[in-house]
């Protein structure tokens, strides 16, 4: 499931990004191992994104095609 795409329900379209109504805020969110690892509240979802694109890397998520 990690190469799957972002779901056709996300707010943002970004896989792992999310609009949180209540913190007025984007959230980052990352998943391995069958755990979820909290990456932070954002103002952007470009910054969100940013954020996830770094913790992927650091966790060698990505894999080039």
């Amino acid at each position: 499931r990690q190469n799957s795409p972002a779901p056709i329900t996300s707010t943002s379209g970004i896989k792992g990004v999310t609009w949180n109504k209540i913190h007025g805020k984007w959230h980052a969110r990352i998943a391995l191992n069958n755990r979820r690892y909290h990456l932070g509240w954002f103002d952007t979802a470009a910054a969100a994104a940013a954020a996830r694109a770094a913790a992927e890397a650091k966790l060698h998520l990505h894999r080039p095609v």
